[in-house]
């Protein structure tokens, strides 16, 4: 491995990552699939949380400020992240969250306690041998008995394809000493290897071509610690998840519920299955999909040895959770045809994800679009399609149960465990979102109440800071009259999840 910095921590005080909320992250999304698995996680609004290689807090800061009632510990390596970190956790009054800032080589064994959701999002494959084992007997020793922990990692196969043009921007600037000298130079290498690979180089030329070309859409400071970091190792899953066992911990799920092998296989896949001696072993099943599609980054979730995940989704597996949808029809569905739709195309952010099949499956998806953001419960869901179909609740359940793994794979549907806690009107004198109004402070990068990234125009960003819970339209027209239409940017940004309830 190239080493081209003293310490990690100098890279990162020098350049600091830029620090986002990651929607896979949040800890209402890790006990909705530990929900779904039948692990029983604890409650998200009172959970002690854990993230090793905080940054900047962007991430751990709106879930503190969502869950006053919960405790919340970040810890970074880079003096320079966290002192920023603890400059905005003081902007935003939060007492429930304290971030420390020293390598997790330095951190007894029993001075943090346990936590139910450990956070540990682009840490494993960028740290050396023995801080990676230290991450992962910390995870297995701190997590709580139905605690989730989520890593993320780059994987192979994926990676090894792209390992090549890493290595060689690492060569050209192996001599180099700013970062902002080794970024700069590395970019002009990428775009002179994507323009220059001879025929000889056969399909990989047109893959690193392709990822020349996204690394043109990336900040700097991501190129910096992603593909040009000291230590950049990739792993298959099964290498992880053994890793994880060694230490008490075992394969819960991915965090992209869609990517999991959750659809009912046909009986093809099933003898395939059953030949390669993966039969009711999901991990294996996940290692051999990945080979097939040649994934290049997981989000691994993981829980204790001793609890038991059942991958089998039931209406027991469903009851406690809520059913979403961001999924739209190409065209409105008339009331009258709702019970007796038998097929509905379906799109998902303008692409075409597939066609929902059988009437009560219609019924059911139908509900939860209709639903908006907040979806309806399980419960509510089954109710308001049986209505429609004028069919027992519970064989509209099972049904939707069944073909729940279909449906998720195809992005259908999702699960979440609580309703929105944002507005999804706004109020006569709104509250924005704290963290976002801190961010947008900034720039044009703020994190929503579902916990994702949002993009702000100027009269976003410039309405969202007057946003106190002290100013109405009136108010905001007088202070912002460079704003055409306040009341639409109002709507905007409950849109977006920015205003509190």
């Amino acid at each position: 491995m190239m080493q081209m910095n003293p310490t990690t921590s100098a890279v990162y005080d020098e350049t600091p990552y830029p620090s986002y909320a990651y929607p896979r992250t949040a800890p209402s999304r890790l006990a909705a699939l530990g929900t779904l698995f039948g692990i029983s996680p604890p409650a998200p609004a009172t959970a002690r949380v854990l993230e090793l290689g905080c940054g900047m807090g962007g991430n751990l800061l709106p879930i503190a400020a969502r869950f006053p009632r919960g405790r919340f510990v970040g810890i970074d390596y880079s003096a320079v992240q966290i002192a920023q970190a603890q400059v905005d956790a003081a902007a935003l009054g939060l007492a429930n969250v304290r971030f420390d800032g020293r390598s997790i080589l330095d951190i007894p064994d029993d001075e943090l306690g346990t936590f139910d959701y450990v956070i540990a999002h682009g840490l494993y494959s960028w740290v050396p041998a023995p801080v990676r084992e230290r991450l992962m007997e910390m995870i297995g020793r701190i997590l709580a008995p139905n605690g989730v922990a989520y890593v993320s990692f780059n994987a192979r196969p994926g990676w090894d394809a792209i390992r090549s043009l890493r290595d060689a921007m690492l060569y050209r600037i192996r001599d180099l000493g700013s970062n902002a000298e080794r970024i700069e130079a590395a970019r002009r290498f990428a775009d002179y290897m994507a323009g220059h690979m001879t025929a000889d180089a056969g399909a990989v030329r047109e893959v690193l071509a392709r990822e020349v070309e996204r690394m043109k859409r990336i900040p700097d400071a991501f190129l910096l610690h992603d593909h040009l970091e000291a230590t950049n190792d990739a792993f298959y899953l099964s290498e992880v998840l053994d890793h994880a066992a060694a230490h008490g911990l075992r394969y819960l799920g991915d965090a992209t519920l869609y990517a999991m092998p959750l659809a009912t296989p046909s009986d093809d896949d099933r003898e395939r299955i059953a030949r390669i001696g993966a039969c009711g072993d999901l991990a294996k099943i996940e290692q051999y999909r990945d080979f097939l599609n040649n994934r290049r980054f997981r989000m691994t979730l993981l829980c204790r040895s001793s609890a038991t995940p059942n991958w089998r989704i039931t209406p027991d597996s469903l009851a406690k959770l809520r059913i979403i949808s961001d999924c739209r029809p190409p065209r409105p569905v008339p009331p009258h045809a709702k019970g007796r739709l038998k097929a509905l195309p379906l799109d998902h952010r303008g692409k075409p994800v597939g066609t929902v099949a059988g009437v009560t499956l219609v019924a059911c998806v139908l509900a939860a679009i209709e639903a908006g953001p907040a979806g309806l419960s399980f419960g509510e869901l089954v109710a308001t399609a049986a209505r429609a179909l004028a069919r027992p609740r519970s064989e509209v359940a099972r049904d939707f149960a069944e073909a729940f793994g279909n449906l998720a794979s195809a992005k259908i549907v999702d699960v979440a465990l609580l309703p929105p806690s944002y507005a999804l009107k706004p109020a006569a004198r709104p509250h924005g979102f704290a963290p976002a109004r801190l961010a947008a402070g900034r720039g044009e990068i703020a994190p929503n109440m579902r916990h994702e990234t949002v993009r702000l125009d100027a009269a976003q960003r410039a309405v969202l800071a007057q946003l106190d819970g002290h100013h109405g339209l009136a108010e905001l027209a007088a202070a912002l009259p460079e704003v055409e239409n306040p009341a639409a940017v109002l709507q905007a940004l409950a849109d977006m999840a920015l205003l509190r309830k």
